[in-house]
């Protein structure tokens, strides 16, 4: 499966992909995955959460430079970006240019529940503290709260111009 990414123009250079890991198109959920582990599993605990080498999800999984978003990276998007609430999925837009992203409401996975009511987007790879982490949630299109790193969240991977 080839991975592209969409050019919003953003003042960084950041690029995002446009689908989540795993996913074959961009409204399709994908993989999940506890934070900064590089395979999906059945059930996700505190007890089976194994951060081995700290590895980025999205470097792992992929090739060709692309990684997770930081925190930084999903503000520059909510900044940058016109975002419309379509039910099942957000677009995230520039007027100026054109080019949109479209990011499903893939909920997460905690135990083995899928749950949607909360409506998070993705991990991002920044740390909260050791054991929670940054995701970018969906009822306010924001990146301040945290969840445990344990729980099954998408990935949406970004890359830099150069690549």
């Amino acid at each position: 499966m080839e991975y592209n990414y969409i050019d919003l123009e953003l003042p960084s250079g950041t690029l995002w992909c446009d689908r989540n890991l795993g996913a074959s198109e961009s409204r399709s959920l994908g993989n999940y995955y506890a934070w900064k582990e590089s395979y999906q599993k059945d059930n996700y605990t505190l007890q089976n959460y194994y951060l081995t080498n700290g590895s980025d999800t999205a470097q792992f999984v992929l090739s060709g430079g692309w990684r997770m978003p930081t925190y930084d990276d999903v503000q520059e998007l909510i900044k940058f970006c016109q975002i419309i609430d379509k039910g099942e999925f957000y677009i995230f837009k520039r007027r100026k240019y054109g080019a949109e992203l479209i990011i499903p409401k893939a909920g997460m996975i905690d135990g083995l529940f899928l749950d949607t009511s909360k409506e998070p987007l993705f991990w991002t790879s920044t740390p909260f503290d050791s054991d929670k982490a940054y995701y970018c949630v969906s009822r306010r299109i924001l990146c301040d709260p945290v969840l445990p790193k344990y729980v099954g969240l998408n990935i949406r991977p970004v890359c830099s111009k150069q690549v």
